[in-house]
């Protein structure tokens, strides 16, 4: 598992594998870094990443940024601070609705 420090706060994510950019977004009531990696193994060929959100597993708990526009903003600091400039995004249940603030 990495954290690394946004503007927005601390967020956790577990990475894996290379190629085209995977990013997982985990609904209410999960976490990233424990219900995504199980997938990473069974698409190989792409670089997987899989955040907690803010308030969920190991990121930040401090935040007051939990609405859905904020969550996506810091998504959008971890892609550019990853170094990636295009993505392709799977959202689960909540992760959906931040998936698409993300665009």
């Amino acid at each position: 598992m990495n954290i690394i420090r946004l503007k927005e706060g601390e967020i956790a994510f577990v990475e894996a594998g290379i190629g085209e950019p995977i990013l997982y977004i985990h609904g209410l009531g999960a976490a990233g870094t424990e219900d995504f990696p199980y997938f990473f193994s069974h698409l190989p060929g792409f670089r997987h990443i899989a955040p907690d959100l803010f308030g969920y597993g190991c990121s930040a708990k401090d935040s007051k940024l939990y609405d859905f526009k904020h969550q996506a903003q810091a998504l959008a600091s971890l892609i550019v601070s990853l170094g990636i400039n295009k993505i392709n995004v799977i959202g689960h249940s909540m992760g959906g609705t931040i998936a698409l603030e993300l665009y």
